[in-house]
């Protein structure tokens, strides 16, 4: 394994804990996740629910947030920035969640 291998298997490993991190904090204020949320590549073999606000990272290190509800998507975001994407997914997240009648924890 290369030098470059090592270090782009760091960051993603970082990324990837960025992303367990993001799941635990949207879980601990009431949110489900594959219910209210979906990150991509999180949990295999889970079917996320068809309304739903949902973010991946792919391998170049973009991510995306997007509503999804019956099929149809909604991007909302495009970007290299997780901060970025992370506001934009746990506002969308949480709106979803409230306009299913679902009271947030305060964490």
């Amino acid at each position: 394994m290369g030098k470059g291998s090592a270090m782009s298997d760091a960051g993603s490993s970082a990324a990837d804990a960025q992303l367990d991190e993001l799941a635990d904090y949207l879980t601990s204020r009431g949110l489900t996740e594959y219910g209210d949320f979906y990150i991509r590549g999180r949990v295999v073999g889970l079917a996320p629910a068809s309304e739903i606000v949902a973010l991946r990272r792919s391998d170049d290190g973009e991510y995306k947030v997007w509503y999804r509800d019956m099929g149809v998507e909604k991007v909302f975001v495009e970007t290299a920035d997780f901060e970025v994407a992370k506001e934009h997914f746990i506002r969308e997240a949480v709106a979803l969640a409230t306009s299913r009648g679902r009271r947030m924890r305060e964490v």
